[in-house]
């Protein structure tokens, strides 16, 4: 097992051949079955996968970023290139995207629940992929790489190769590791 992805209601487990197990209530992956079935009904061979509450994101073995909503529609999410992770919370979806040269970005966009956009501090809500600039910003300046990406429901965190840990988006809880009176 390579990596183990839990949603509100469903769970993923990827494989390290790229095959993968779903099971839960199926509110974001089709068929509303509790038997765990193999590769879902997309068929394909997955490098990275999240869940969340409305939705599912897959980067696949050939390097493509697919999505799929709640009522089982597959769409290709990004076009761009040299995806090397990806991750989904409420309303959203990042990547992590490579020029070939060893620079990276991380990328978000809206999912069509972009209700919690507000995470990103952005009255407007862009049509296609946006880049964290000040994350990107980081990165070059420590010339570093993006070691993990990680997001629950409107929190997001971002482990770097070089040990800094980035975190940003809801801290009612205080889930951020950073006192609640703090915005972020």
């Amino acid at each position: 097992v390579q990596k183990i992805v839990m949603g509100y209601s469903e769970s993923l487990v990827l494989n390290n051949d790229g095959t993968y197990y779903t099971f839960g209530t199926r509110h974001v992956l089709p068929n509303n079955q509790t038997e765990p079935s193999i590769n879902s009904d997309l068929g394909l061979s997955v490098r990275d996968a999240d869940i969340d509450y409305s939705h599912a994101i897959f980067l696949t073995q050939d390097g493509k970023v697919l999505e799929q909503d709640s009522k089982g529609v597959s769409k290709a999410a990004l076009r761009e290139g040299n995806v090397s992770s990806v991750a989904c919370g409420n309303g959203f979806s990042l990547a992590v995207l490579g020029d070939g040269y060893g620079e990276q970005k991380v990328v978000v966009w809206p999912t069509s629940k972009a209700a919690h956009w507000s995470v990103f501090c952005s009255e407007e809500v862009p049509s296609g992929p946006v880049e964290i600039k000040g994350l990107s910003e980081l990165i070059q300046r420590d010339n570093t790489k993006v070691k993990k990406l990680k997001v629950v429901d409107n929190s997001i965190a971002v482990l770097l190769e070089n040990g800094v840990l980035a975190v940003w988006g809801n801290n009612k809880t205080g889930n951020l590791g950073v006192p609640r009176s703090i915005l972020l």
